[in-house]
């Protein structure tokens, strides 16, 4: 879901928030900075501590909300205490996609396995597909892994090669997200085709990253 020309806390937009969780669905916000010109004021970290009034609420905040990825931190670990709470009754996650660019990407994973509980971090691609294996696995996912692997080093977080790193990847790169997840809808994922074509003309037609 990406603002635009609205903001997450506005007292009008949480009655969808409490009709989302209703429904059990799980909702995936746009946070930070656009590169296509839209105002980006609208998807600033702290607006979205707004969704707490929403009972059983479940969802994440991509991108880390770069470039205020310390407001998106702070938003995650302080303003929700998420600290004291099961991972269960969390209602926001993070993802760690292709927000900050090349420069900032190591930072930005640094700063999230450094100060926040290690069940909330989640990988993303951020990708649109179709997508061929190859260039999703070269463009995408051995990238990010790198950038956790280091990360994870350098924060003396898990010992290269042993089992704790394995599990700690498994759970930022699959596990975080599919349980969070599960928290929301308590069913199995069910797919299916709609029974006719949606149309959706005020959609872009294209989308580049930087």
């Amino acid at each position: 879901m990406v603002p635009t020309h609205w903001y997450a806390n506005d007292p009008q937009i949480v009655r969808l928030w409490e009709a989302l969780a209703e429904l059990r669905m799980y909702v995936a916000f746009h946070c930070g900075i656009f590169f296509d010109g839209r105002e980006s004021s609208y998807c600033r970290p702290t607006f979205y501590e707004a969704v707490h009034q929403a009972p059983n609420f479940k969802g994440h905040l991509a991108h880390v909300g770069w470039p205020w990825v310390d407001e998106c931190i702070a938003v995650l670990k302080i303003g929700a205490r998420f600290l004291r709470i099961d991972p269960a009754d969390w209602g926001l996650k993070v993802d760690l996609s292709f927000g900050p660019p090349g420069d900032w990407q190591l930072e930005t994973w640094q700063r999230v396995l450094d100060n926040l509980p290690l069940d909330m971090p989640c990988y993303a691609s951020d990708v649109f597909w179709p997508c061929e294996a190859k260039e999703y696995r070269e463009k995408y996912l051995q990238p990010q892994l790198g950038l956790f692997e280091t990360a994870t080093t350098l924060g003396h977080i898990e010992s290269e090669g042993g089992i704790a790193r394995e599990r700690l990847r498994n759970k930022i790169f699959f596990e975080n997200a599919y349980s969070h997840w599960q928290d929301a809808v308590h069913e199995l994922q069910n797919p299916r085709p709609a029974p006719e074509p949606i149309k959706t003309p005020r959609a872009r037609r294209e989308h580049t990253h930087p």
